[in-house]
């Protein structure tokens, strides 16, 4: 659905609403309570280029704002994934300082650091992984019986 931009003669509030095509003329509630009026932007800027040569992404029509969301994506799974390097060069450190133990014998506490588990505590979390991977398989046959309707 289009967004369009409305604004308030009473409040002088600018805002975005959606809208479908039909109904983009009538006013939209502003904050203050009062009806806004749509407002027609002053400049449009439309590009269509329909000549693709090779390989290339579909043609919207609007290749710029697809590229915008790409990149918004690509940046933010960068983060995720630097993110996750650094938590794994946390862990690495403490099994290179502690022999012999494994990823198993982690704990990651409150506040996002990582630990080595006392014994009585590695026996719960193992018993506590066993009936989770149980638990799991039991829903996975249960949902393998179920008709698509039912899912």
């Amino acid at each position: 659905m289009p967004v369009y931009e409305f604004q308030c003669k009473n409040c002088g509030l600018r805002f975005e609403a959606s809208a479908n095509v039909e109904n983009s003329e009538k006013p939209k509630k502003c904050d203050c309570g009062e009806m806004a009026e749509r407002i027609v932007p002053e400049k449009l800027n439309f590009h269509f280029d329909p000549k693709t040569e090779g390989i290339g992404p579909q043609n919207t029509g609007i290749s710029e704002v697809d590229y915008g969301v790409d990149r918004a994506v690509a940046t933010d799974a960068e983060k995720k994934w630097d993110d996750i390097e650094a938590r794994n060069a946390v862990k690495r450190a403490l099994l290179r300082d502690n022999p012999g133990m494994t990823k198993e014998d982690l704990s990651r506490e409150p506040d996002g650091t990582y630990e080595v588990m006392e014994k009585g505590l590695k026996e719960s979390a193992g018993r506590v992984r066993t009936v989770n991977n149980v638990a799991m398989q039991l829903l996975k046959r249960k949902r393998k019986n179920l008709s698509p309707q039912e899912r």
